[in-house]
């Protein structure tokens, strides 16, 4: 044994690797360097899988530094952080010095939202070398993130979604993989309304991070503010057997079923005809929740039709206003604002129900539901050139769903108010207007009770253009019609209205010409 070498047993030997003593032989460190070669290429190709798997028989055979940076930088590009850093305390184990290993892990740290650890890293790598000035200037967007992520969360805070999402859309792009960020972000699209985006991004969050309890509740609340209580309570419930004890969760779950219970009490209302009722239900379901804009706009526009069903559109029309204002997307509450407009009858109204039928063709997304809402807006604008003239609805007191007996009941009426025989010890002036009242009434009860005139005045036609082309007979009335025929026709008799009634309408009394109906 005098001098002889000491020989490892043959079983603990790897010819390929070691030389017995635990140093790598040359084929080894040369079989490593081209599978990081072969790897180096594949990076540059963008297949970062391909070189992360070429790494990794690398590191198999030399667990060097560098070669644990070379797959944590593909990793990096995959956006797998959670790798990058397991790979980046790898290298420094091996090598202390790696400086590549510090500067990486401090940007996946960073890129995660963990902002202890990515200044961590960033401080040693400054007490090794202060020199770093680079790495100095990287520090600065730990601090930056910081001061956004606060102020956003101040702004969540007071309302301010509009004020927070830009700050928190620049500080993801520090730390993408934030998580508390990301969940932010949903906060603030929830809060200015954007609730389909909100949706998107809290299922992104999901599928990233899985069903964790912050997803499931920020998942629930954008549910709950479309109005899907019925999701909703499930993603609660949900988060809650995952928590049983979250507060939050136990508190929204509660506010979401009494909601849902007092919209469905006025529902039940509104359905029995009991619209006083209606409008009580929701008024209590609307003191719940203000914030819930499109659950409110609902409760409003719920209110608007029973308004509606009991005539009462001026009413009506204020819930619509506030619905549209709540929701400015909301198409149901734009259509019942025109329908009530439409009823209410003055210009401004009319008009108001252009806008809104104009308003429900661009949100409508169904061909057939788009023509049908320029139709009614054409009917519309047809009507808001009647009320500029003379709106014969109005003049008659009916509603433009008046039927016959509605008309003639309603002429009867007008036709003995203004009767210019009643109107015969009065002064000059009310004698005038008097006769102009008449005059408009017979002419009103011509156009309306004729189907055709009828319908062409309801297109728009002008009432001057009522009569057909050719048409030769024009009496003292519009459109042919002597007043004074119209209401001999609709009360019988002669001339006056019979007793001391019988001589005030000088030129106007019918005893010339006549003309049938």
């Amino acid at each position: 044994l005098d001098g002889a070498a000491v020989v490892a047993p043959a079983c603990a030997v790897d010819p390929y690797r070691d030389d017995g003593r635990g140093n790598l032989n040359d084929d080894t460190v040369e079989m490593a360097a081209e599978l990081k070669a072969k790897g180096n290429e594949r990076y540059k190709v963008g297949d970062y899988s391909g070189a992360i798997q070429l790494y990794s028989r690398a590191i198999e055979l030399d667990p060097r530094a560098a070669f644990y940076g070379n797959r944590s930088a593909a990793y990096m590009m995959q956006r797998r952080y959670d790798k990058v850093i397991e790979d980046c305390q790898a290298a420094l184990a091996v090598d202390q010095h790696f400086d590549k290993g510090y500067l990486r892990a401090a940007k996946a740290y960073l890129c995660m939202g963990d902002v202890a650890n990515a200044r961590s890293m960033y401080t040693q790598l400054l007490i090794r070398d202060p020199r770093h000035d680079s790495v100095r200037e990287e520090r600065k967007l730990v601090d930056l993130l910081e001061k956004r992520v606060a102020t956003a969360e101040a702004y969540l805070a007071r309302g301010e979604a509009g004020r927070a999402l830009p700050l928190i859309d620049k500080a993801l792009e520090t730390a993408p993989a934030y998580t508390h960020l990301r969940l932010l972000r949903v906060r603030a699209l929830a809060g200015k309304g954007d609730l389909e985006e909100a949706l998107g991004a809290v299922t992104d969050v999901m599928r990233t991070e899985g069903q964790t309890v912050a997803a499931l509740a920020a998942r629930a609340h954008v549910l709950y503010l479309q109005g899907n209580f019925h999701l909703a309570m499930k993603h609660y419930q949900e988060a809650l057997r995952k928590d049983p004890d979250n507060a939050e969760c136990k508190a929204r779950l509660r506010s979401v079923r009494a909601m849902e219970r007092a919209k469905e009490a006025g529902n039940a209302a509104f359905r029995a005809n009991r619209c006083e009722e209606a409008v009580a239900r929701y008024d209590e379901a609307l003191a719940l929740d203000p914030s819930n804009k499109p659950f409110n706009a609902q409760l409003h526009c719920n209110k608007a039709a029973a308004f509606a069903r009991m005539g009462r559109h001026a009413e009506a029309r204020a819930c619509c206003d506030q619905a549209v204002e709540l929701n400015p997307s909301y198409l149901k509450a734009f259509l019942r604002r025109a329908s009530s407009c439409m009823e209410l009858g003055d210009v401004e109204s009319l008009e108001q129900a252009v806008r809104d039928y104009d308003q429900a063709a661009d949100l409508a997304t169904d061909r057939a539901a788009k023509r049908e809402m320029l139709d009614n807006k054409r009917r519309a604008e047809a009507a808001v050139k009647q009320a500029r003239r003379k709106d014969y609805y109005k003049i008659l007191g009916v509603s433009r769903s008046a039927d016959e007996s509605d008309l003639k009941r309603a002429y009867k009426k007008a036709a003995l108010k203004w009767h210019p025989d009643r109107w015969s010890g009065r002064s000059e002036a009310e004698k005038k207007e008097a006769e102009k009242k008449f005059k408009d009434v017979g002419e009103a009860y011509g156009v309306l009770s004729d189907a055709d005139k009828r319908r062409r005045y309801d297109n728009g036609v002008d009432p001057e253009h009522l009569d057909t082309p050719g048409a030769e007979h024009m009496g003292a009335g519009m459109h042919g019609i002597d007043p004074n025929i119209i209401f001999e026709m609709m009360f019988g008799g002669g001339g006056g209205m019979g007793g001391g009634m019988g001589g005030g309408m000088g030129g106007m009394r019918g005893g010339g010409v006549r003309f049938g109906f």
